[in-house]
């Protein structure tokens, strides 16, 4: 995610939900991340299951997600919604939504 480190945002980027889990395993008992990006659409493990892998585990159910997705109809950002998903962007996106979803994102968390 060029956009967020180029606005100073740390990235660990993940080809897909499996990846994705086996990093967040491999760290859990260090730092974990502040926020998670995922698309839907992805290989092996989609973004509804990594979803589901994360708000099952204790150590990472607090970790805020933001869905980004070319899935633009409203049944799916309701679904999305309805799993829980903190927030959702539609591909294509604008930049500028991005970094705004992510600093409302980040505050919230650290104002609960």
């Amino acid at each position: 995610m060029v956009t967020l480190e180029a606005n100073n945002y740390e990235v660990e980027m993940a080809t897909n939900g499996k990846e994705a889990t086996k990093k967040l395993l491999d760290i859990s008992q260090g730092r974990l991340p502040d926020l998670i990006v995922s698309d839907i659409m992805m290989p092996e493990m989609d973004g509804y299951e990594l979803y589901q892998f994360l708000k099952n585990n204790p150590k990472f159910n607090q970790i805020p997600l933001i869905f980004l997705s070319a899935l633009a109809t409203p049944d799916d950002i309701r679904f999305a919604r309805f799993l829980g998903a903190n927030d959702y962007i539609t591909k294509p996106f604008q930049e500028e939504k991005l970094l705004d979803l992510v600093t409302l994102k980040l505050s919230e968390k650290k104002n609960s």
